[in-house]
């Protein structure tokens, strides 16, 4: 009798366990499906590859504009930079995970120009174009959209 006991608690032992490990195992399953992981999948990174080319491409728009010798040029001229920089922000909408959050963050935030150039190009750029028209006209104007404009030029009149 005391060996059937024994038996049977056994049994009940190893009945418990296999329930536990099939909780368990339902629980990995679940929280494996439903919660999202803080990694990038493969493809997540690949988007990111392809979003750093057009980055690179719309930094080499950005140094083009500045090595130029006047401040500001009229609105169409930046046309090519607002277009990049709509390409750029599209594609890293299509990173999804938490961590490529943070990264197009940091990306996005080293080009605040884009902003400008957006308004510069639609909403002030009627604007602007009056603007480029009275630039002969009023000093400060020409300081802004003349192309001979130096700084120089500024020190000889003061």
């Amino acid at each position: 009798m005391a060996c059937g006991c024994a038996v049977q608690l056994f049994c009940w032992i190893c009945l418990l366990f296999t329930v536990m490990l099939f909780i368990g195992f339902i629980h990995v399953v679940w929280e494996a499906t439903i919660s999202k992981s803080d990694f990038c999948s493969r493809a997540q990174l690949l988007t990111g590859v392809e979003c750093a080319k057009k980055t690179r491409r719309l930094e080499n728009a950005l140094m083009a504009i500045n090595q130029t010798t006047r401040f500001l040029r009229p609105p169409l001229e930046y046309q090519k930079v607002v277009d990049l920089c709509e390409n750029t922000q599209n594609c890293f909408t299509k990173i999804t995970c938490e961590d490529g959050h943070d990264f197009v963050a940091d990306v996005m935030g080293n080009f605040p120009a884009c902003e400008f150039y957006k308004f510069y190009t639609t909403e002030f750029s009627q604007c602007a174009e009056r603007l480029l028209s009275q630039t002969s006209n009023i000093t400060c104007l020409d300081t802004l959209f003349n192309a001979k404009h130096t700084a120089s030029s500024d020190n000889k009149k003061f």
